[in-house]
């Protein structure tokens, strides 16, 4: 192996055994999962994962991503959330059915746990944020709360003001106007969906796609307009303009029969 892999300029003798016994098992030379139905694995496991997001009623109910799992207290809170119409049990079956471990006497144990220091803490801050925020007419941030706190003799974090302040909903009065991307006109009639939200083409110049890009900048708002065809890796026309008429994505499909 070590002699092939230096004449094919391989630098692992260990890459040129894989492919040996791969080639081995799709020629049923050898016990194992062939290419073919590794690719048809690959391709069914995506197709689940696929079928699992759109069949979630609830938009993956705001924490059933694939990351980590969520701590005990957003999963009791979420059972809380639920448990009158599913009950406790049916619901952290469910969860670890998704991969999301709590058992029921764990969601029991939650509730009837003694409330630890910091959560006692935490409420006692919350109060007291509260109070500065709102004596001081809703307009104090993060930095000014903590300010004030400390002057109070009160120790606390910065840190830990920005995340009470977080969770309590709670933010400073901002210099300026708002930025507003977009002003919905509930009366004017909406676009129909035309490809009924299926991208796929047999071929190009079969469906096109009009995409719209916002990009906030210090002093201007931009934005990008792309209009492609399905099948080509390439933008067919892209237009950047610094205010968003509606005549955008038009002019953007008029320039794609010049660059076909």
């Amino acid at each position: 192996m070590k002699a092939v892999a230096a004449k094919l300029g391989i630098g692992s003798a260990e890459t040129v055994r894989t492919w040996v016994r791969k080639a081995e098992v799709d020629a049923g030379q050898r016990p194992g999962v062939t290419s073919e139905e590794a690719a048809e694995i690959k391709r069914l496991r995506a197709e689940n994962a696929e079928l699992r997001r759109a069949n979630d009623p609830q938009g993956s109910l705001g924490f059933l991503r694939g990351r980590a799992r969520p701590a005990v207290g957003a999963l009791v809170a979420f059972i809380d959330a639920h448990r009158q119409v599913f009950g406790v049990e049916p619901i952290c079956k469910v969860l670890t059915s998704d991969g999301l471990k709590i058992a029921t006497s764990t969601y029991y144990a939650a509730k009837n746990r003694t409330p630890s220091a910091r959560s006692l803490r935490d409420a006692r801050l919350k109060s007291q944020i509260s109070r500065v925020h709102a004596d001081n007419f809703g307009v104090y941030g993060v930095r000014r709360v903590w300010r004030q706190l400390h002057r109070e003799g009160v120790p606390v974090a910065r840190c830990t003001v920005a995340r009470l302040m977080r969770d309590l909903g709670l933010e400073g009065a901002r210099r300026g106007k708002r930025i507003r991307t977009t002003i919905r006109d509930d009366g004017h009639e909406r676009a129909s969906d035309l490809l009924r939200r299926d991208f796929t083409a047999s071929g190009p110049n079969e469906r096109w796609v009009a995409d719209r890009r916002l990009r906030i900048e210090p002093a201007e708002l931009w934005t990008v307009n792309f209009t492609l065809f399905m099948l080509v890796s390439m933008a067919a026309a892209m237009r950047i303009r610094c205010r968003f008429p509606a005549r955008v994505p038009g002019q953007g499909f008029s320039a794609v029969p010049w660059r076909r």
